[in-house]
């Protein structure tokens, strides 16, 4: 999981890693194929007692909606979803809309000096949409 974040993000987050993984009623689930990680997530209670996702990150859409569903299923009580996407990852955005959770906000990314080109691709559900910018 480490390997894999450290390769989507750019640097180490191992420490942060590491601290979140251990909040309380914290659930993560680590996609593998062949023994490697293909994607990972996480989700935990926010204040609203609502299931928040993230980060939701996968090679691929199938392998994230397979998460995702996998994932709520851990929170049934929970009482909503809160989960960022990333309006250019268009999988990520039908995933959602397939599973029919409907959107309710949503966020404008502004920038100050220069636009941040991402690759968003395996980006499903921002780790924390006030904390990283993935």
């Amino acid at each position: 999981m480490l390997e894999y974040d450290r390769a989507l993000v750019g640097y180490d987050r191992k420490h942060i890693l590491d601290i979140i993984c251990k909040e309380n009623n914290t659930k993560i689930l680590i996609a593998l194929k062949d023994g490697a990680c293909v994607g990972y997530g996480m989700m935990k209670r926010n204040i609203f007692d609502a299931a928040r996702v993230g980060p939701l990150y996968a090679d691929d859409s199938l392998v994230a909606e397979v998460m995702l569903r996998k994932l709520l299923e851990t929170m049934p009580d929970a009482k909503g979803l809160a989960m960022t996407t990333i309006n250019n990852n268009l999988m990520a955005n039908e995933c959602v809309r397939r599973m029919g959770i409907p959107v309710h906000d949503n966020l404008v990314r502004m920038y100050t000096k220069e636009k941040l080109v991402i690759n968003s691709s395996r980006i499903f559900a921002q780790f924390d949409g006030d904390f990283s910018p993935l």
